[in-house]
């Protein structure tokens, strides 16, 4: 991997580098470059790697976005293990930023606006009008009202996923479905002028 520009956001997965593709694209953003780091199980390596990548030196500004999973402190106080142990820039929360005199560097932990869950949260949040979500809600709400905890010895179980469960539940409703949340948002079918999108945002203006 070669380091060519001053910007970079990591993110976990391709469908998160097909959505924040498709958001800056949007906001008329053009000089940062998403780079993948294949899943927070292999963001310590993969981090390791890009940092000690050729021209990585030019980088004046590093976002990183991670989904909350089950907590966003966990979610930080991981990112900000990897950036101490390169003497970065550490972010105290959420959508926030620390800069030393040769990089900024910033965290956003998805989907923002509650402690827990993921990007897929997010997203749903800009279809809440959308005909589809009604319905899509209500088949997923079916499911957990007659299937079994995940944690049951059961043959039929809920899935272990809800977030991505509701977001295949509403693209499923798409009249061409794709099984992809960064190809879906290239797709236009979600509405990435909507406010639930002003906070991720703004902290794309401001890497």
């Amino acid at each position: 991997m070669m380091i060519e520009n001053k910007k970079l956001l990591l993110v976990e997965g391709k469908d998160e580098e097909g959505f924040f593709e498709a958001l800056c694209d949007f906001l008329g953003i053009g000089d940062i470059k998403i780079i993948k780091t294949n899943g927070k199980e292999r963001f310590k390596p993969e981090f390791d790697a890009i940092i000690n990548a050729p021209g990585f030196e030019i980088v004046t500004s590093l976002g990183i976005v991670r989904d909350a999973d089950n907590t966003m402190a966990g979610a930080i106080s991981s990112i900000n293990s990897s950036l101490k142990k390169h003497n970065m820039p550490q972010p105290q929360g959420h959508n926030t930023f620390s800069s030393n005199e040769k990089i900024k560097v910033g965290i956003f932990i998805a989907p923002g606006f509650q402690d827990n869950g993921m990007l897929e949260n997010l997203v749903l949040e800009t279809v809440l009008t959308h005909p589809v979500k009604k319905f899509s809600d209500k088949y997923i709400d079916d499911l957990k009202g007659n299937l079994a905890p995940t944690v049951d010895d059961c043959q039929y179980n809920f899935p272990r996923n809800e977030h991505k469960a509701r977001l295949h539940s509403f693209l499923a409703g798409m009249e061409h479905y794709v099984p992809s949340l960064g190809i879906a948002a290239q797709k236009g079918y979600f509405n990435l002028a909507s406010e639930s999108l002003n906070d991720i945002s703004h902290f794309l203006r401001s890497l």
